[in-house]
């Protein structure tokens, strides 16, 4: 059950991710290191379930 306009730690994060990369255009690279995370974890995090 997941009430509404609640959204889960993972859209959250993942959202915010996305928004990093927009600030750094694209590159997903530096967005990983500006959110302290490893390339391969920011891969992961923007995956689609």
């Amino acid at each position: 059950f997941q009430p509404e306009g609640i959204k889960t730690i993972e859209e959250v994060t993942r959202e915010y991710a996305e928004k990093v990369i927009e600030m750094v255009n694209g590159d997903k690279l530096k967005a990983a290191r500006l959110l302290g995370v490893s390339e391969l974890s920011m891969y992961r995090l923007l995956k689609e379930d």
